[in-house]
């Protein structure tokens, strides 16, 4: 929507509460406090990012990680162990299961 003012174009916008109110400016980020932008720190902007969804831990890359970093007999004890309480089967090998569950 917009509308004129004092010769001026105006847009009009509603901000939903649920859009996080951070922004990225030079490689500092920037959380809205009332009228003022308060640059966050990186511990802080992670809590936010969790927080509100945007980051989860549990399916974040490890950097400079590979396959062979894997311990497979964990992977194959962890399947059995599934497989013991689940109704499924689990018969594929151990890097198409760890696929099959998001984990790499």
């Amino acid at each position: 929507q917009s509308l004129a003012w004092k010769q001026k174009t105006l847009v009009v916008t509603k901000i939903h509460n649920d859009i996080p109110n951070i922004a990225n400016v030079k490689g500092r980020f920037l959380k809205r406090r009332g009228s003022h932008n308060m640059v966050m720190n990186f511990e802080d902007f992670i809590h936010y990012a969790v927080d509100h969804k945007i980051l989860n831990f549990e399916t974040m890359p490890v950097y400079h990680a590979n396959f062979d970093d894997i311990d497979i007999r964990k992977v194959e004890a962890y399947m059995a162990l599934r497989q013991r309480k689940s109704p499924r089967t689990f018969n594929m090998p151990p890097q198409e299961f760890l696929k099959s569950i998001k984990c790499v």
